[in-house]
């Protein structure tokens, strides 16, 4: 009979900061074993998730909470001997709460964050949050997204604002926090 395992290291970070790049990454490593489900989420509650609240992108994921401790062991269970286990949760990292739980449960696991300039990080979330799959009245690229001419297609469209990062106009506003050529 094999014994319970639990994680020997946590990513953790902000949501578009490339925490699924690096879990993919890893998950490759023969001495590594990382949980299918890449955000259990498991230290976030005491007990059964929320059912209301949250942004755009956490109700689709309430049904991925895993809140027992029997199934949060499970993820590892087909871990190969010897193996090094590790889960991706990004919002432990600001979660004083799962933080507690953390230290109290996994007092040894490796916490790794992974961090990303927040300028690139609020221009990839818009750009995520603004594709139809997050938004179903938008059928097309989000107005701010520039043709290969470099200027909106079409032109604004009435009633949404850019990200400063985005237009043309303001590549010398965003050159303050970016190099321009970061800048779109």
């Amino acid at each position: 009979m094999s014994h319970p395992r639990l994680p020997d290291f946590l990513l953790l970070g902000a949501p578009k900061c490339g925490t699924s790049a690096l879990h993919a990454t890893l998950a490759r490593h023969p001495q590594l074993f990382l949980s299918d489900l890449k955000e259990p989420k498991f230290f976030l509650t005491d007990g059964p998730p929320p059912t209301s609240g949250g942004g755009p992108g956490d109700v689709p994921t309430w049904g991925e909470h895993v809140w027992r401790r029997d199934e949060y062991e499970a993820l590892f269970a087909a871990s190969p001997p010897g193996a090094l286990c590790g889960e991706s949760t990004v919002f432990y990292l600001y979660d004083r709460h799962a933080q507690r739980r953390i230290r109290a449960l996994v007092p040894e696991a490796r916490l790794v964050a992974v961090l990303r300039d927040p300028v690139e990080r609020a221009h990839s979330t818009g750009h995520t949050f603004a594709a139809p799959a997050w938004n179903p009245r938008r059928t097309s690229s989000p107005p701010w997204t520039a043709s290969p001419s470099g200027s909106p297609p079409g032109g604004r469209t009435s009633g949404t604002t850019p990200p400063r990062a985005a237009t043309a106009s303001s590549s010398s506003a965003c050159s303050r926090c970016a190099p321009a050529s970061r800048c779109c």
